[in-house]
């Protein structure tokens, strides 16, 4: 608890500092652009609390959430790098997407050694992400562990399907 309560006030602080150094540039839509992000980032968390152990939720449900949380973000930042160029903005917005779903892949099939990360967290904290969601549809330990039922091999039998690869083109695509 105390991991996320660091990162949550991290990431609180940062957007603080971000809206201070725009405030001082009186750029009204640079500033807007954040308040947008910084909203969507807020629906994507709430998004993501409600399908919070819902193998039932649904990829376009998933990829919104990753549009809200990770996309807007990104674009923001194209859009206020590029001086708000909307073609750089829709890239982001792709970029960001797409990062997310790489990011969800390494959850289940990454190394600690290389991602810094213990594999499975999503899984055990019954984050629905797309090759937990695309396995469950297949898997009934999977869709079990993924709605909160024991977690013993769900990890392996994700990586049985063809999940991370649909994943992983998902991501490319």
């Amino acid at each position: 608890i105390d991991a996320v309560a660091d990162r949550d006030f991290a990431l609180d602080y940062l957007y603080a500092c971000a809206f201070s150094v725009l405030a001082r540039t009186g750029d009204e839509h640079a500033v807007a652009t954040l308040a947008d992000a910084a909203l969507c980032l807020a629906r994507g968390e709430a998004m993501q609390r409600l399908q919070t152990r819902e193998p039932d939720t649904t990829i376009d449900a998933y990829l919104e959430r990753c549009a809200l949380k990770t996309g807007k973000l990104i674009e923001a930042a194209c859009l206020l790098g590029s001086g708000g160029d909307p073609r750089l903005g829709a890239y982001g917005m792709n970029i960001g997407i797409a990062f997310q779903i790489a990011d969800d892949i390494l959850d289940c099939a990454g190394q600690t050694q290389e991602t810094g990360k213990i594999p499975g967290t999503d899984l055990r904290e019954g984050t629905p992400t797309m090759p937990l969601l695309l396995a469950a549809q297949t898997d009934p330990v999977v869709r079990s562990a993924l709605g909160g039922g024991p977690l013993d091999g769900a990890l392996v039998r994700v990586a049985a399907t063809d999940a991370i690869a649909r994943s992983r083109q998902a991501a490319l695509d």
